[in-house]
């Protein structure tokens, strides 16, 4: 979702790479990598990716509602439904890449403080093919073969979908329709589910 050097290709499709909402960490600027060579890059290695699932809760604690956005799918071009997150850039801490996706994705509200080294509620491997693996939950990401780092996160409920970001909408959904969601990216359901039951088993 975010390149580790952007290419022209994230920009077409509004995917914006910049160290907003990070530690420091990331570089300043980055050059935007020929189509060709991010091409390459994806053919030859598993990308790392945090994925975020903003929630809301009672005053119990209890997850009541979970954020997702509205956004193009870039390899069949239609509108989904999908977690916040994207690719870790070089240098960049795993909060720091958290951190910057919220912002940029949701706005500055959504700098939420996740400490300085946040693990994972669930660890979502997206697959280049379809066909079913024994045992295994997978995603599907034609493009490439990566590797989610899912947290439920926090946030507040007046965040929206960044102008000219990756998002063209924010919701929030109600954990008892999530069932009924459709037209989501192939995938995040199966890894917001997961993370919420992971998320629960620790209250």
């Amino acid at each position: 979702m975010t390149a580790l050097l952007p290419t022209t290709a994230d920009a077409a499709a509004g995917e914006r790479e910049s160290t907003a909402g990070g530690t420091g960490a990331g570089p300043a600027a980055a050059p935007w990598l020929p189509d060709e060579l991010w091409t390459t890059i994806q053919d030859s290695v598993p990308i790392v990716c945090v994925d975020i699932v903003p929630v809301r809760r009672d005053e119990h604690g209890t997850v009541t509602d979970v954020g997702f956005i509205r956004r193009l799918s870039p390899f069949d071009r239609r509108m989904v439904w999908c977690h916040v997150g994207g690719r870790v850039q070089l240098t960049e801490t795993l909060a720091d890449a958290l951190r910057r996706h919220l912002v940029e994705t949701l706005g500055p509200a959504a700098d939420v403080d996740l400490g300085a080294d946040p693990q994972p509620d669930y660890v979502m491997q997206y697959l280049r093919d379809e066909g079913p693996r024994a045992g295994l939950q997978a995603g599907w990401d034609p493009r490439k073969q990566a590797v989610g780092l899912t947290y439920v996160v926090d946030v507040p409920a007046e965040v929206a979908a960044v102008a000219g970001g990756e998002g063209t909408e924010f919701r929030w959904f109600s954990t008892e329709l999530l069932g009924a969601l459709t037209d989501t990216w192939p995938g995040s359901l199966t890894a917001v589910r997961a993370a919420l039951d992971a998320d629960a088993a620790r209250r």
